[in-house]
C-alpha cells in the first residue's frame, strides 16, 4: 500500500469520527457542503466499481491502486474502531478543556 492507501486509511478514521461533519466539494462550478459519510461514501463506490471494472478491462494491473485505495479505507475504518473502542473517553487536552468551554465546539468522541 502506498501514499494514497495511507491517505484513504487516512479518511476511513474520518468516516468513523466525524461523519456527519460537513466537507466542502466542488460541483460542476459551486462549491457544496454535504456530510463526509455520503462524500466518502460516494468515492468509496466509485473506486469499487472502477476496480472491478479494471479487473476485466486490463490484463497487467487489473486495477491495484483501485484496490490498494479501498484496502486502506477500511484498514482505517478497522482502526478507528479498534481505537475508539479502547478508549471510550477522550484524554484530557488543551483541546478537550476548549470544547468544555464552547458547547458548539466538534467534539473527536
Amino acid at each position: 500500500m502506498g501514499a494514497s492507501g495511507a491517505i484513504y486509511g487516512v479518511l476511513g478514521a474520518y468516516l468513523v469520527l466525524y461523519p456527519y461533519n460537513k466537507v466542502n466539494v466542488v460541483v460542476l462550478y459551486y462549491v457544496v457542503s454535504m456530510p463526509a459519510i455520503l462524500v466518502i461514501g460516494i468515492w468509496a463506490a466509485m473506486q469499487f466499481f472502477n476496480g472491478y471494472g479494471a479487473l476485466f478491462a486490463t490484463e497487467q494491473t487489473g486495477g491495484v491502486a483501485y484496490w490498494a485505495h479501498i484496502g486502506g479505507l477500511v484498514a482505517g475504518v478497522v482502526i478507528a474502531f479498534v481505537f475508539k473502542a479502547w478508549i471510550p473517553e477522550e484524554p484530557d487536552s488543551i483541546n478537550y478543556r476548549n470544547y468544555q468551554q464552547d458547547s458548539k465546539a466538534r467534539r473527536l468522541w
